[in-house]
């Protein structure tokens, strides 16, 4: 296969185009703390890396396939995230929720429960996961025919900058500051792709 074809293919696994899979897709997961906190975090310190994928079907990109980032919020809020992807082994998407008188439970696609003083033994597996997704594009689509955008981007520019700050944490292995992130003011360009389809 042509480098070029191979990349675009594999896109996910190729920092410059996706930003990396903690910004690709465990942004998702990342926001619901943003959604549940009403805030964005001051700063974050991470750590992570990648697998060594030599002579699998995974051997491909640059994107790290692990993070473990912790975020601190306003008021002295704590956020802790880890992620691990392409290994083949246990899969969850998880958000949970301590405070002084109990947790919630989520996951993604699965069970959501409360448990704790006011305990709530909550939903089994359902099709909010599948439904919510067919929504979003049928809010998509007639948006488009009846020439009224949705204008969610002040959101999801958030949840990108977060994924980034954790990202920037990651790879310095450093705590990093919101106004840090944004005053280096970091560009990631992919060079020109040549492809001969």
């Amino acid at each position: 296969m042509d480098p070029g074809q191979r990349r675009i293919l594999n896109w996910f696994g190729d920092r410059a185009l996706s930003g990396d899979i903690i910004v690709e897709q465990n942004i998702h997961v990342i926001d619901i703390a943003n959604w549940l906190l009403g805030a964005r975090p001051v700063k974050a310190n991470g750590t992570g890396g990648r697998t060594d994928w030599r002579g699998t079907p995974n051997e491909f990109g640059d994107a790290w396939d692990h993070f473990a980032v912790n975020f601190w919020y306003p008021d002295g809020v704590h956020a802790s995230f880890a992620s691990h992807q392409l290994t083949g082994s246990f899969s969850d998407l998880c958000v949970r929720v301590f405070g002084i008188n109990g947790c919630a439970d989520t996951h993604y696609g699965g069970t959501i429960r409360i448990l704790g003083r006011n305990a709530w033994m909550g939903a089994e597996k359902d099709d909010t996961f599948r439904g919510g997704a067919i929504q979003n594009v049928k809010d998509f689509v007639q948006s488009i025919r009846e020439s009224k955008p949705i204008y969610n981007y002040e959101v999801s520019v958030e949840s990108n900058l977060t994924g980034i700050l954790g990202r920037t944490a990651a790879y310095k292995e450093a705590t990093v500051t919101w106004d840090e992130m944004m005053a280096a003011n970091e560009k990631w360009e992919a060079p020109p792709l040549k492809l001969n389809w």
